[in-house]
């Protein structure tokens, strides 16, 4: 089996199939197997840019909720040293934490194209 296709190819491939098809020159058979093909790597791209989307959501959050601690802690007259470093080592915990959601969302493909697959399709 052939590597793991990314992104970018993905992407590139399908312009090509576009192209071959709006020439209107392929025989249907071969018409067929690139709509297929062109299918997979659609989904392929979906999946990928909605995987990326929610990682990039995630972030924002984390950062929002990071600023707004650090606001909160500005605006705050009262507070002693240990008041600041306990409050420092729960943002640091707690960014561990996002960041470990991250890790955890970042599944693999539920689903493999590979160049061979798609060459030999």
């Amino acid at each position: 089996m052939g590597k793991e296709i990314n992104f970018e190819f993905a992407l590139k491939r399908l312009e090509e199939i576009a192209a071959k098809m709006e020439e209107g020159k392929l025989p249907l058979d071969e018409s067929v197997k690139l709509y297929e093909e062109g299918v997979k790597l659609s989904k392929y791209c979906s999946w990928k840019l909605s995987n990326v989307d929610q990682k990039v959501e995630t972030v924002n959050q984390m950062e929002f909720s990071e600023e707004t601690a650090a606001k909160m802690e500005c605006c705050q007259e009262d507070n002693s040293l240990s008041q600041e470093n306990e409050s420092s080592s729960n943002r640091k915990k707690k960014a561990k934490a996002e960041e470990k959601k991250i890790e955890e969302e970042n599944v693999d493909l539920p689903f493999f194209i590979s160049e061979e697959e798609i060459y030999h399709s």
